[in-house]
Order: C-alpha cells, then structure tokens, then sequence
C-alpha cells in the first residue's frame, strides 16, 4: 500500500464523538509462528480518556487479522493513569 493510499484511508476514517482517541503499539517475534498464549498486552486509560495499548505478540504480526487481534486486545483489562509510568506536566507534555 502507498503512502498516498494510506493517507486517503486514515482521512476517510471518522472518530465518533463518544469514542476515545486509541494508540496501539504492536511488538511482534518476525520470523516465527504467532503463539497467542505467549502474547501479552498492557491497556492503559489515560485521565483524558484516551487510551494506550501496547501489543506484544510471540511471532508474526501477519498471521493474525485486525479483527482477532482487536478480539485478543479486548481481553485484556484497562489500567488506570498515568499513561506508561509517564507524568504528564501542564505546558511539558512532550510524545
């Protein structure tokens, strides 16, 4: 896919007004068989409402559709702030 392409999609897509802002970090094994029962995730909910997840999956990220890995995410709990061990300072956030 082009950068282009990419562009276009992300500037297609919608955010509802209800739904919080969502980064997920994928970390993936290349080069292996995706083993799920080895993988983990962290889910962080930020003060904001946003939240944080940080994937780390023992294989191949391809191996795995959006739609399961979204499934796999979900199992996992949300925690509370601060975002990643981070504080965040009034007028000194920096990401």
């Amino acid at each position: 896919m082009t950068l282009e392409r990419r562009t276009e999609r992300l500037e297609s897509l919608t955010l509802d007004a209800q739904s919080p802002a969502v980064m997920r970090v994928v970390i993936s094994a290349c080069g292996r068989p995706l083993n799920l029962a080895g993988s983990t995730c962290d889910r962080t909910l930020g003060s904001d409402g946003s939240i944080i997840e940080i994937v780390h999956l023992d294989g191949r990220r391809d191996a795995i559709s959006n739609v399961e890995l979204d499934q796999f995410v979900s199992r996992f709990p949300l925690k509370g702030s601060p975002v990643c061990g981070h504080q965040i300072m009034a007028g000194n956030s920096r990401w």
